[in-house]
């Protein structure tokens, strides 16, 4: 989540993700991980401007 703070939004989606492969049923972790995957593909977009 600091990374999410910091604008890293790669590397903060990459680590959810991971964290997500370890404890799938992290209720938390699922709630971040759709916050952080909207935040990346909005990021993306931006960058091609």
């Amino acid at each position: 989540m600091v990374r999410l703070i910091e604008g890293r939004y790669k590397d903060s989606f990459d680590l959810v993700a991971n964290a997500n492969r370890i404890d799938p049923r992290n209720m938390e972790i699922l709630d971040a991980l759709e916050l952080v995957e909207t935040l990346k593909i909005k990021s993306d977009q931006m960058e091609g401007f």
